[in-house]
């Protein structure tokens, strides 16, 4: 959630998209109750309005099946290695 969080406020994830795995979900909700800017609707499974998502990744982090993942832009890839590699070096 932090990477997610700290991604968005950069301004810097032009790409990454939530996506669902339809056949990991069992249409519990979570995903769309746990989404602070309510960008998840389920019909019946869960659908991402795009626009109003901000990428915090929270869906991600609540769904008991891993059943949502964003999809990888290079640069999403590319951050998130930065941020491991420098957050790895402070051990």
């Amino acid at each position: 959630q932090l990477v997610g969080i700290l991604l968005w406020f950069s301004g810097i994830l032009p790409a990454g998209r939530i996506s669902f795995d339809y056949n990991k979900c069992v249409k519990c909700g979570n995903c769309a109750k746990k989404c602070p800017v309510k960008a998840i609707e389920l019909s019946p499974y869960p659908v991402c309005n795009h626009r109003k998502c901000i990428r915090c990744l929270c869906c991600m982090e609540i769904c008991p099946n891993k059943a949502v993942s964003i999809e990888e832009h290079w640069v999403n890839k590319t951050l998130l290695w930065i941020f491991n590699h420098l957050r790895g070096r402070k051990k």
